[in-house]
């Protein structure tokens, strides 16, 4: 299935309401939130039966994006990215932001990814 503009903006307009998709990436295809909505965030580990403890990635468009969910961001993830994203790279970086947590009980570590699909934001 190809996502064109208005699949896109109804996707948009799904996640901003606190709601949740479904989207390709090069590997799986996920379930995803607003990882700024805790609520949504709770839905999706509810709906999978994933252990609270056990982090979601977050999908970034890319460096920029990915520091507004971590409190760390170090220099080597920084070239990692610049040379791998968009691709299949997940990182792995320190403590989420308060407002960014990609779990309800808030993990040591909080993984980005920012994959390289037609479908996915520039």
């Amino acid at each position: 299935m190809t996502a064109g503009p208005e699949e896109i903006a109804l996707a948009l307009a799904m996640l901003k309401q606190g709601g949740l998709v479904a989207f390709p990436t090069e590997t799986v295809y996920g379930l995803g939130a607003d990882a700024f909505d805790q609520h949504a965030v709770e839905k999706v580990f509810r709906l999978k039966g994933r252990p609270s403890h056990n982090p979601l990635i977050v999908h970034v468009s890319g460096p920029e994006m990915a520091k507004r969910v971590t409190r760390d961001w170090p220099t080597d993830a920084q070239r990692l990215a610049d040379a791998l994203w968009p691709g299949p790279l997940s990182t792995a970086t320190g403590r989420p932001t308060p407002n960014g947590s990609p779990t309800p009980s808030g993990p040591a570590r909080s993984p980005s990814s920012s994959p390289n699909h037609p479908s996915s934001p520039p």
